[in-house]
This record gives structure tokens, C-alpha cells and sequence, in this order.
């Protein structure tokens, strides 16, 4: 149940931040549409305050947080996707080096 709270974070934090991207493209265009996009990324993360309250009333916050580094190989993912970042093998290891901490971290609590 930790792993899936934790995760959910995860998604609206890299939600907020695609939104966030998405309304930069707006920014000399009108204002109303930025305001919108800023609303939501405040209402999503006024649920994500809420959501980690709860997370570290129920679990230890050295059990519940070290998973939210996931979200730096999504976002690496979704950067190559969209083509907004230069590959490379450094970073390709280092998503790896994240990706490998985050099962070794997991799976030694089993």
C-alpha cells in the first residue's frame, strides 16, 4: 500500500510539471490560459500536501520517500520522448544507478 501512495505522488508531481511545460508555451499568448494551468498544478499539489500527510502518519518517512526518486527516470523518459534532452550513456547510467538504488532499497525490506 506504501509503494502505491508513494507512486501516486509521484504521478502528480510529473503531471505538474507537464503541465507546467505545457502552459510555458502559452505565456505571450493570454493570460487566463496560464492562470488555469497555474489553478491546477495548485489543486494537484494542495492534494499531494494532503496525500504526504497522511503517507508519514502511517509510515516512516526513511521507508515512504527514498521511492519518490523514481520520479528523475520518468521525467528522463519523458524528456527523450519529447526530444527535449540531449542523450547520452552518463545519463543513461545514471537513471540506471537511480532505477538499481530504488530496487536494492525496496527489496531489502522484504
Amino acid at each position: 500500500m506504501k509503494q502505491l501512495l508513494v507512486i501516486s505522488t509521484v504521478i502528480i508531481s510529473v503531471f505538474s510539471s507537464l503541465l507546467l511545460n505545457f502552459a510555458s508555451n502559452f505565456q505571450n499568448k493570454t493570460t487566463f490560459i496560464v492562470f488555469l494551468f497555474l489553478s491546477l498544478v495548485m489543486t494537484f499539489n494542495i492534494f499531494k500536501f494532503f496525500l504526504w500527510g497522511y503517507i508519514h502518519k502511517s509510515y516512516s518517512i526513511s521507508n515512504s520517500y527514498p521511492l519518490t526518486s523514481i520520479f528523475f527516470p520518468i521525467i528522463f523518459i519523458i524528456s527523450i520522448v519529447t526530444d527535449e534532452v540531449n542523450f547520452s550513456l552518463y545519463k543513461l547510467f545514471g537513471v540506471l544507478f537511480i532505477i538499481s538504488g530504488i530496487i536494492i532499497f525496496e527489496f531489502k525490506k522484504i
